[in-house]
């Protein structure tokens, strides 16, 4: 398994997802994954930051007082 088909997976992408996300064909994806080519620096990297853990939106809203205007 390449490093390119291991960060897909952790950024939970299927093959046509991340072919989008990325602006490539899904045959370039399905090359990166299979070795036939090295994948782009900036491709890895993009997949990289999707693959990190994210503190989810709805917990912070939860947890912040609500804005009130000042009169």
């Amino acid at each position: 398994m390449t490093e390119f088909s291991e960060l897909r997976r952790a950024a939970a992408l299927s093959l046509n997802d991340a072919a989008a996300l990325l602006g490539v064909s899904k045959s370039t994806v399905y090359r990166w994954e299979h070795g036939e080519v090295a994948a782009d620096a900036d491709a890895l990297a993009r997949l990289r930051r999707l693959g990190e853990p994210r503190l989810p939106l709805g917990d912070f809203r939860l947890t912040c007082p609500p804005v009130v205007p000042r009169s």
